[in-house]
């Protein structure tokens, strides 16, 4: 089920015509792209992990692969999704408010996700 619904809100927002015309984005623009970005994330682990979980189940050589790389597979399809949607959602919010508090508190979300991108970025150089 969880595979069905991830599809139709990625479909849903596909096919809409928002994201095809040249124009600045506003703050919904951004919160939507966040959505998609971490539903098509949800979708890609799932299917990783049902199709590992597949093999190991039946025996298969190419299954114990998977899991032994899945860690590093879980950067891709888990991370950093939800990293690039993170970053979207900031954007929207740094959009909607406008006081030097409220942009302050998002710089320094912002900054945490910059150096979770860097942590992600030397796993994967130091092949963990």
């Amino acid at each position: 089920m969880v595979y069905v619904l991830s599809t139709a809100v990625i479909l849903h927002y596909f096919q809409a015509d928002w994201w095809r015309k040249p124009r600045k984005w506003a703050a919904m623009d951004w919160l939507i792209v966040g959505i998609v970005i971490s539903f098509a994330g949800k979708l890609a682990d799932g299917i990783y992990w049902h199709a590992t979980w597949s093999a190991v189940s039946e025996g298969a050589p190419l299954g114990e692969w998977m899991l032994a790389e899945g860690t590093f597979y879980n950067l891709f399809f888990r991370q950093l999704p939800i990293i690039a949607a993170a970053v979207c959602h900031l954007r929207a919010a740094w959009l909607v408010y406008a006081s030097a508090k409220q942009k302050a508190a998002l710089a320094v979300s912002a900054l945490l996700i910059g150096s979770t991108i860097w942590a992600v970025t030397q796993a994967v150089a130091l092949g963990l």
